[in-house]
C-alpha cells in the first residue's frame, strides 16, 4: 500500500489532477491498469485474506459496488468515529514517510491523519 502523495502515487496517478488523485481510493495492478472507487475495490479484496469472494461480488456488481463506495465516501467521518479511526478526510497527506509494498500492484489510498 501506499500514499497517494507519495513519489510512487505521484508516479502512478501522474495523468490526475491533484483534486482527481484525492477524491477516491486506486489501485494499480501488476500490468499498470488502475481502478479507482468503487472498481479498485474488487483489486483491493483480491489481496486481503479472504478477500476472493468479496472480489467476486464486486466484479459481478459494479454498480451497487459503486453505490456503496460512495455511501462510504459521503460517511467517512462518521463511519471512522464509530470504529475509533482518525476520520479521513480527502486532501494531500499530512505525512507521507510511511509507505508499504505488498506483493503485485499497488493500493493508493488517503494517509491517515
Amino acid at each position: 500500500m501506499e500514499s497517494i502523495g507519495s513519489e510512487t502515487g505521484a508516479h502512478l496517478l501522474r495523468d490526475l489532477t491533484p483534486a482527481e488523485r484525492y477524491a477516491a481510493v486506486h489501485a494499480v495492478d501488476g500490468d499498470g491498469r488502475r481502478s479507482s472507487g468503487g472498481a479498485a475495490l474488487q483489486l483491493i479484496a483480491r489481496r486481503l485474506p479472504g478477500g476472493r469472494g468479496p472480489a467476486a461480488l464486486a466484479a459481478r456488481l459494479p454498480r451497487l459496488t459503486e453505490a456503496a463506495y460512495g455511501l462510504v465516501v459521503r460517511n467517512r467521518k462518521a463511519l471512522s468515529r464509530l470504529a475509533g479511526l482518525d476520520a479521513c478526510a480527502p486532501g494531500p497527506p499530512a505525512d507521507s514517510s510511511a509507505h508499504r509494498r505488498h506483493g503485485a500492484g499497488t493500493v493508493l489510498s488517503h494517509d491517515r491523519r
